[in-house]
């Protein structure tokens, strides 16, 4: 599993409730309270590429000008824990 801090920045020309409604209905992803142009978020995954790959899905999204990742953090388990 790895989690990331993500801040995403929105461009303020193209955000509206319908891209709001997307970001918050993502698979993984929590919402923190938003702060003018900027949304904090927790993006949880499955390994480094699923993780890369949704980051480069936000980036896409209408309303949304680009996603910084500001922590990344793994939890690597031996197979058969929980």
């Amino acid at each position: 599993m790895q989690t990331s801090g993500l801040l995403i920045h929105l461009d303020p020309d193209d955000f509206d409730s319908k891209a709001a409604a997307a970001l918050g209905a993502s698979e993984g992803l929590t919402l923190g309270a938003r702060a003018e142009n900027a949304w904090p978020a927790v993006l949880e995954a499955l390994d480094a590429k699923a993780s890369v790959a949704m980051v480069r899905d936000l980036e896409r999204m209408p309303g949304v000008g680009r996603v910084d990742v500001v922590f990344v953090g793994t939890n690597e388990t031996d197979e058969g824990e929980q």
